[in-house]
Formats: structure tokens, sequence, C-alpha cells
């Protein structure tokens, strides 16, 4: 999860931003600009998630390979109660679907929920 976050953060205008929106006395009209760049930016990764969290997942798998270790397929439970069960066809899918986008969401809807009026 670490590094899908990383990943999608290595865009140094998104990492930037984010260090920039935590000083003291930060200007509000570039702090706002800022969000949205931000917030643009993260769209068109969340727009992009199967290319994006392609090449995520294939560096996974390769450090995974220098280290021996395996990808493997999670653990499903016959009956949920909290949520249901993610369908997918693979390993790669099952963490796109379950971890990379609904992190990016949630991110993206945080800074609209922060720093966009809602009406």
């Amino acid at each position: 999860m670490n590094l899908c976050l990383s990943d999608a953060a290595k865009t140094q205008a998104i990492r930037n931003s984010f260090k920039y929106l935590q000083t003291k006395n930060i200007d509000l009209v570039n702090a706002l600009d800022r969000v949205n760049q931000v917030t643009i930016q993260l769209q068109i990764l969340r727009d992009n998630a199967t290319d994006e969290f392609n090449k995520i997942y294939e560096e996974v798998n390769r450090l995974g390979g220098l280290i021996n270790v395996e990808e493997s397929m999670p653990r499903i439970c016959i009956t949920q109660r909290n949520r249901q069960n993610v369908p997918f066809q693979n390993t790669e899918e099952f963490y796109r679907r379950t971890v990379f986008i609904p992190h990016l969401d949630d991110i993206i809807l945080s800074l609209h929920e922060r720093f966009f009026i809602t009406s």
C-alpha cells in the first residue's frame, strides 16, 4: 500500500504541493491553486488507473523477485458481512480494485471536502 501511494505521489508537483500545504503562513490563493493542480493530477491517475497501476505492479513484482518473494493470491471469504468481495481475474486486478483506486478516490474526495465549497 505504501508503495502504491509513494508511486502515485511520484509526480514532483504532487509531492511538493503536499509539503507546501503543510507549511505555516501560506498564501490562500496560491494554496487553493496548488490543491486544484494536485486534484487534477490525481484525477488523471485515477482515470488511467489500469495503466498506472500496471507500472507499479510490475515494479513491485521485480523488487519482490530480487528478495525471493512470490506473488500470491489473497484469501477470499465465501461470505462477507461488511463489504462485498471484489470480482477479479488476477492478483494485479484485485489490488488495483481494493487498494489503489479506493486510495486515490479517498485522497481526491478529501481534498474536495477540505478545500472546495460544495453547495
